[in-house]
């Protein structure tokens, strides 16, 4: 039996093809892993994240509320990691978004990753004051798997550098609780 080569019109991104079925099949495979392709780069561009700060240990990024949102979440709410914080009420993930997405005129708070890429906790100034050159510095590392291992210590640092050598302050203040030894080696 004798094969009829059929003709067909295909469309690809607005441009008419006629060719032979067989021969789309294999067009068809080719736009198919082109557009993999495309997507993959697409993927690894989100991926990517702004490193604002660069310590030893970790890099300082602005919040991603699709990223971080639900393991601030978790860590404000566990009462081992917020032992020491003079906050003590659950905080729902709608509180939360809200606390990432309010733009602060007087604050600069970042998430702390290591240099692996992992979200471990927060870290900001607040209450900067330009005029008289003072500012707060509050810190929580949330992945309790990274705590007393230097990480907090050298965002803090970090954070430091940036307060007193870029934004031109003279006093950071750093309030802890005597009970917890753990801040304590940072302030």
């Amino acid at each position: 039996k004798e094969e009829k080569d059929v003709y067909r019109k295909y469309y690809c991104r607005g441009i008419r093809i006629v060719c032979i079925d067989k021969l789309f099949a294999r067009i068809k495979k080719a736009v198919g892993e082109r557009r993999q392709i495309q997507k993959g780069k697409k993927q690894k561009m989100k991926k990517e994240k702004i490193v604002f700060l660069s310590g030893k240990k970790v890099n300082l990024r602005p919040m991603d509320l699709e990223t971080d949102l639900e393991k601030i979440t978790k860590w404000i709410n566990d009462q081992e990691v917020t032992e020491f914080m003079s906050r003590f009420l659950p905080s729902t993930r709608n509180e939360e978004e809200g606390w990432i997405n309010k733009k602060r005129e007087n604050d600069v708070t970042l998430a702390i990753e290591t240099k692996k890429g992992l979200h471990i906790g927060s870290i900001g100034l607040h209450q900067i004051d330009h005029r008289n050159g003072t500012a707060h510095v509050g810190i929580i590392i949330g992945n309790k798997d990274y705590w007393s291992k230097g990480y907090g210590f050298d965002a803090e640092m970090t954070l430091l550098n940036y307060g007193f050598n870029a934004l031109n302050l003279r006093k950071i203040m750093h309030c802890v609780f005597r009970e917890n030894m753990k801040s304590a080696g940072c302030a």
